[in-house]
């Protein structure tokens, strides 16, 4: 790959291997639609005609009949519906959701709205780096084309809410607003669990223990909160609630579905592929991965990751985020976007300070690192049915091997010299714009 430089910038506006790169993803993006409607024409159904199956926002209307009996004892029951399978916080989301006549088009709306507001915020960013107006936000519109959020908005799953949560608490710390990130982030963690690895980004070098608490604090409040008003009591909501969290382990974590095998990018969904091999169940496996993966994960990061920059700690705990969890379907997948649009904006830094140096002074090998961790995030973004062999899906796990990539180069080569710089840099993308 070779060194970006200002003088060797096109009129476009990116240097020609994050041109190159955004064509590969644009062409990946294409074959999706064309390959899924082609296949589609002829009579083939998932997996390659994914992501159009023959239900649409099926995560979305599966507890219609559960939310009748919402404030009340028997919506913990399940012997006539589908049970509960999310924390409290969830629930109050569906819930959100549900209360619109036409929910399914509330869902596309705020999923539609969230879409252009990312290609506006993102298409301003690169503006600021001289990028070209039309190439911008073309850029910016093919994040909407890819698989993960295409999955996403097929599935209808409330993911988008944790992706907007997220994404707004990430620019919040951007911008030097600490204690609004942490807020938002234990938010999103009440939600579904795995956010809270966010939390990790305060415990740098330069500790923030006062947002990190804070985090801590929101995600325990907005459960509270959330037991309180699903009710009909705290107890009886906490008791019910946890009763459907260990009954999804038991039924997804635990057991192998073949049929939603490969869009789980888990690295637990490796063993399970392994346990089907031989003959085992993974079932067995399960608490130890919890203790294994859990004990490196953390060792890394205390070790390593909380002593490099802020890229580099949100790069890795995004992963690790989506990653480790012993199932992770592929709509989690957009929670990289926004880490891979701060990586994106770090590459062109050149280009605005028209210096053949490489951004914030770093070395090539680190430069290179760059490269790849941004060509490795194309790879987790492309078509899932791309990765199909003798009619059965392997995407999943065939992006786990980007993802522990992608890992690797966060732990192995620093993306910026000073590990408070990069939010002071990056906010110059991302600043408000002055009210004169």
């Amino acid at each position: 790959m070779e060194k970006l430089s200002a003088h060797k910038v096109p009129s476009s506006g990116l240097p020609p291997f994050l041109l190159r790169l955004w064509i590969a993803l644009l062409s990946g993006s294409v074959l999706l639609w064309v390959s899924c409607l082609a296949f589609r024409h002829f009579g083939y159904g998932a997996p390659y005609s994914s992501p159009f199956p023959p239900k649409l926002l099926e995560d979305l209307t599966v507890y219609i009949e559960t939310f009748k009996t919402f404030h009340t004892a028997d919506f913990f029951t399940f012997s006539t519906h589908s049970r509960f399978a999310y924390p409290a916080a969830s629930a109050v989301v569906y819930r959100f959701f549900y209360s619109f006549h036409r929910f399914k088009a509330a869902y596309a709306v705020i999923s539609g709205g969230w879409a252009l507001v990312g290609i506006a915020a993102v298409s301003r960013a690169l503006l600021r780096r001289h990028v070209q107006p039309v190439v911008a936000v073309a850029l910016a519109a093919t994040c909407c084309a890819t698989f993960p959020f295409v999955f996403l908005f097929q599935r209808g799953n409330i993911e988008i809410v944790l992706w907007m949560l997220t994404s707004i608490g990430t620019l919040a710390y951007v911008r030097r607003q600490p204690y609004a990130a942490a807020i938002l982030w234990g938010m999103a963690a009440a939600m579904k669990i795995y956010p809270i690895f966010l939390l990790g980004v305060f415990l740098g070098r330069r500790r923030e223990t006062g947002p990190f608490l804070t985090g801590i604090a929101s995600a325990l409040l907005t459960t509270l909160a959330s037991l309180w008003y699903v009710g009909p009591s705290v107890g009886l909501a906490f008791r019910g609630f946890l009763g459907g969290v260990q009954g999804f382990q038991g039924a997804y974590a635990e057991f192998v579905r073949l049929n939603e095998l490969g869009f789980d990018h888990s690295l637990f969904s490796v063993a399970k592929l392994l346990a089907i091999g031989t003959g085992h169940s993974s079932a067995a496996w399960l608490h130890p991965y919890y203790v294994i993966a859990g004990a490196v994960a953390a060792l890394v990061f205390l070790l390593r990751v909380r002593k490099l920059p802020f890229a580099n700690r949100l790069v890795f705990l995004t992963v690790a985020a989506t990653l480790l969890p012993p199932v992770s379907y592929e709509y989690t997948l957009v929670q990289i976007y926004v880490p891979g649009i701060l990586l994106l904006l770090y590459a062109l830094r050149p280009a605005t300070l028209a210096t053949p140096d490489p951004p914030s002074g770093l070395s090539d090998r680190s430069l290179h690192s760059l490269h790849w961790a941004l060509a490795c995030i194309a790879v987790l973004l492309l078509p899932g049915n791309l990765f199909v062999l003798h009619g059965r899906l392997y995407a999943g796990q065939v992006k786990v091997i980007p993802l522990l990539v992608l890992a690797f180069l966060a732990v192995r080569h620093s993306w910026s010299n000073d590990s408070t710089s990069d939010p002071e840099h990056l906010e110059q993308s991302f600043a408000a714009p002055r009210i004169s």
